[in-house]
């Protein structure tokens, strides 16, 4: 909407009392509590004698901005200044920046100064400057009727009010402009007045504010002045009021009228076509009483109107809006005529016609997914106009749709050809580096951009400075911003939870009691309809964005006591389930589902993760989560021993999602279960999906070769085996890999020991090389120990054997603060096999001495152990071997050998992920 009224910044030099003359003391500025008598007469006298500072006073009374703020940094920089003069001195120095259109320089000197010492107005103007509304408004209106700088006060304020939105103050303060004795400031706060009553769609009392200055005598001037604008405020109220004829026929009449500027003949031009899009709108045709030729019947009247403007004024200040009317009213998208013009007018010499059209060409061809064009008009852009303002809100524009597509090394070439230090640009500058993880970086550019941000600006620049400063590990500025912003509740507790989140996710000691502080805090429950009004005050609910925190809050609880804590984070769980979800975006709804299968998965409640997942999968309507609930379906069935279920649900997810990122996980997964299954036809089935898994080439190629060899030396096929497990492509694979490959190709050749004796010498060096491989796990380590071992024995040598396996037994795992299952099963296989040995050989004592051992740990089969060792006492008559005595055990159930652990040493299954993490 074009505005009409100027409610701008006060003129300096006509509205403020000039400052006092060069030679004479200055005051203090205004609102700005005077020094005491003895002090004040010496920093007066220092001020005087200081001549950069004096003439920095010169320049103000002559409005030099730019001078006065070149005097006053020199005269800061004198030696041996008092801290009363140097305060004066930055005063003025803000000052004169706020003159000179420099708002965070002055911003930043008052923030420096002490509590009380920064006048309310300078400061405000500064605030107001920056775009920072919330901040100016009390400032400005704190300042009293009998303050000189009263007038220019409201002036500001109402600019500030209307930029802000804030209707009632805006009003109040124009009411309060008009009942001043300022001639000038009264007459345009009724204009003002007249254009707040229309913008709201308030017509009445408009014409008395109008007619103010349209009914004035000729002779006065201010109201000559300004009757060109209190003339385009009438026609807009004429249209408003469905007079078309009328407020067509003023048009013309501003048109022509030869005194008018040329803003003003535009605006009417402008003003006429909006006029004929609403007459097309409201009354498909003109009254029959129009006698102005003009005045067309034609619907597509209006966007003619603008055409014939753009290509009449190429160059007018008003081109923008022109644009935005067309944009507005969908000219380009409805209009193919319209969009074959913007080509034309993109292609235009004119240096501020075509960046104009290409910005709305490139917006045209991003929404209709024309994303290549869009980018190459960016780039074009970028070559022909770097300067222009269109071509830098293009650059942005290009960046934002780069970031959205995921390609942030794009965007970040783009954002690196641009030099703009708006806060929207070191925005994209701060949220390019924190993707990144420079959070470092990100911090600064985010910090920088919220000392220029505007309101609209703000909350999203202090949220992303705080989240970068607590990536980067500095909580306490975190803190700090978030204690900055009491004044913005909203603000505040969103800047709360982010901290609670941040230490959740890195498992930080307070993480719980900063979730649950936050959760007691904002997850205020509806007050009951039958409340007594007068008895209870009423409770401001929580805004939606607090209320999706408040969730995000409870499922960070549900992930953080999953494993340490089920009961509890079932707890938050059922809250979680009772919240109403209508207004929750689809993030929240998958993270609630997924957390529903993770809970119940970390308990190891199978058949209720399933049933989860199942349910997940008729909440989320979502291809891509979809996707990744049926991998999960077919990995909760597989771990839940199904392995013919898990096979037919992977299957049918390879059906359903050919080309979806996740089917090398599902082929993988789908071999390992028909590996599983373990029929003739299910192993070559297991081949041919692994196979597959091969070709693709993607992330289990390796893991799956593997397992195809496993699986032909499972068939019997052992030269398959070992033409998979080729010499050239173990050298290739990660050491997790290349130990399961070296295991794996070592059980085949020993295989082939009957027919070739030199097998289990192959078999052995395979070993050998595994044991080599650098960081190896304890659990290969005993893997590859154990295999030898059995190797040697099946080949006769006893003692290497032996050597083996008394490596592996002088790693108790009772020792090991948590021993997973696989060191158990190969310490117990060592040590059994031991007493075998050492019993063939007669060597009964040395195998009852293994025998106590393994029964005095805290392992699985320590009772096996125990009774393997009464059987060789009472078998060998050993029954006073004090070194062997061992504790009688109480009969317990047997407990089962550990299996086999095949899969170890595999690649992990994909899993979906709860998201919200930062």
């Amino acid at each position: 909407m074009l505005r009409f009224t100027t409610l701008a910044f006060p003129a300096f030099c006509s509205l403020i009392p000039l400052l006092p003359a060069a030679e004479t003391p200055p005051a203090p500025a205004p609102a700005q509590a005077a020094p005491a008598p003895e002090d004040a007469a010496a920093t007066q006298e220092e001020l005087k004698k200081n001549r950069s500072y004096q003439s920095g006073l010169a320049s103000l009374q002559k409005n030099l901005a730019s001078q006065a703020v070149i005097h006053f940094d020199k005269a800061l920089k004198t030696k041996d200044l008092s801290d009363a003069a140097r305060e004066q001195i930055i005063l003025r120095l803000a000052e004169a920046y706020v003159r000179n259109d420099k708002a965070a320089e002055a911003i930043a000197l008052y923030a420096a100064l002490p509590d009380g010492k920064s006048p309310a107005y300078w400061s405000g103007l500064a605030f107001a400057k920056a775009g920072r509304y919330v901040e100016a408004e009390p400032l400005l209106a704190s300042i009293p009727a009998e303050d000189p700088l009263y007038g220019a006060a409201l002036q500001a304020l109402a600019y500030v009010s209307r930029q802000a939105g804030d209707q009632d103050v805006l009003a109040d303060t124009l009411q309060r402009m008009i009942a001043l004795d300022d001639k000038e400031l009264k007459t345009k706060a009724q204009l003002a007045l007249a254009e707040q009553k229309l913008d709201n769609g308030d017509l009445k009392d408009v014409q008395p504010l109008l007619d103010a200055v349209l009914k004035a005598e000729e002779t006065d001037k201010l109201a000559a002045s300004l009757r060109p604008v209190a003339t385009l405020l009438d026609i807009r109220k004429e249209t408003a009021l469905k007079n078309y004829d009328r407020a067509e026929k003023i048009c013309n009449e501003l048109i022509d009228t030869k005194g008018n500027t040329d803003f003003i003949k535009d605006s009417a031009k402008l003003e006429k076509a909006c006029i004929r899009i609403s007459r097309a709108k409201n009354q498909p045709a003109p009254s029959a009483a129009a006698d102005d030729a003009d005045i067309s019947d034609n619907n597509g009247a209006g966007e003619q109107t603008i055409r014939q403007f753009i290509d009449s004024t190429p160059n007018s200040t008003l081109l923008p809006e022109a644009f935005a009317i067309l944009k507005a009213n969908d000219a380009f998208a409805l209009d193919p005529t319209m969009m074959a013009k913007l080509h034309e007018w993109e292609k235009s010499k004119n240096a501020n016609l075509g960046p104009i059209a290409r910005l709305h060409l490139a917006e045209q061809n991003y929404l209709r997914n024309n994303r290549e064009d869009a980018l190459a008009l960016v780039r074009k852009g970028i070559e022909a106009a770097p300067r222009h303002a269109a071509t830098q809100n293009l650059l942005l524009m290009g960046v934002q749709w780069l970031i959205s597509d995921g390609k942030v090394d794009e965007a970040k070439k783009l954002m690196d050809k641009s030099s703009m230090n708006t806060a929207r640009a070191l925005f994209q500058r701060g949220y390019i580096a924190y993707r990144e993880g420079r959070y470092a970086e990100a911090e600064a550019a985010f910090s920088e951009a919220r000392s220029l941000a505007n309101d609209s600006q703000m909350a999203a620049t202090t949220m992303n400075t705080a989240l970068a400063a607590l990536m980067d590990g500095h909580t306490t500025q975190a803190d700090a911003l978030a204690k900055a912003e009491k004044n913005d509740p909203e603000l505040y507790a969103r800047l709360q939870y982010q901290r609670a989140h941040f230490l959740s996710h890195y498992k930080q000691e307070d993480a719980r009691k900063a979730l649950e502080s936050f959760i007691k805090t904002y997850d205020t429950p509806p007050a009951p309809s039958d409340t007594n009004e007068s008895a209870t005050p009423e409770i401001k609910p929580p805004s939606l964005a607090i209320r999706h925190d408040v969730a995000r809050a409870h499922m960070d609880l549900v992930q953080l006591l999953r494993s340490s804590s089920p009961r509890r984070a079932r707890t938050y769980m059922e809250r979680l389930d009772g919240m109403d979800a209508l207004d929750w975006d689809k993030n929240l709804i998958r993270r609630r589902a997924l957390l529903r299968i993770a809970l119940e998965e970390a308990q190891t409640q199978y058949p209720e993760a399933i049933a989860a997942t199942r349910k997940a999968l008729q909440e989320i309507n979502d291809p891509e989560a979809a996707a990744a609930l049926h991998l999960k379906l077919g990995d909760l069935l597989y771990r839940s021993e199904r392995y013919g279920d898990a096979l037919q649900s992977l299957t049918t997810f390879m059906e359903s999602y050919p080309e979806s990122p996740l089917r090398d996980a599902a082929t993988f997964l789908a071999g390992k279960a028909a590996a599983k299954v373990n029929t003739s036809s299910s192993l070559a089935a297991a081949a041919d999906l692994f196979r597959e898994c091969v070709a693709r080439r993607g992330n289990y190629a390796p893991a799956a070769a593997i397992e195809r060899a496993s699986i032909f030396k499972r068939m019997g096929k052992i030269q398959e085996a070992l033409n998979e497990l080729s010499d050239e492509f173990i050298a290739t694979l990660k050491p997790g890999d290349k130990a399961l490959a070296l295991s794996t190709k070592a059980d085949a050749w020993q295989t082939l020991a009957e027919k070739d004796p030199a097998a289990l010498t192959k078999a052995r060096d395979l070993c050998t090389q595994l044991l080599e491989l650098t960081d190896l796990p304890l659990a290969w380590t005993f893997r590859g120990l154990a295999q030898r071992a059995q190797y040697a024995e099946k080949a006769g040598d006893t003692e290497s054997a032996l050597a083996d396996y008394q490596q592996i037994m002088a790693h108790d795992p009772s020792a090991l603060e948590s021993a997973p299952r696989q060191h158990w099963y190969w310490y117990y296989l060592s040590g059994f096999s031991s007493i075998h040995l050492l019993e063939q050989q007669g060597n009964h004592i040395a195998a009852l001495a293994i025998a106590n051992a393994l029964a005095n740990t805290s392992g699985p089969r320590a009772q096996d152990a125990a009774n393997l060792a009464r059987r060789i006492r009472l078998e060998n008559f050993i029954w006073d071997d004090s070194r062997t005595l061992l504790k009688e055990r109480p009969a317990t159930e047997e407990k089962q050998p550990a299996a086999n652990p095949e899969t170890n040493g595999e690649t992990p299954i994909a899993e979906p992920v709860p998201d919200g993490q930062p």
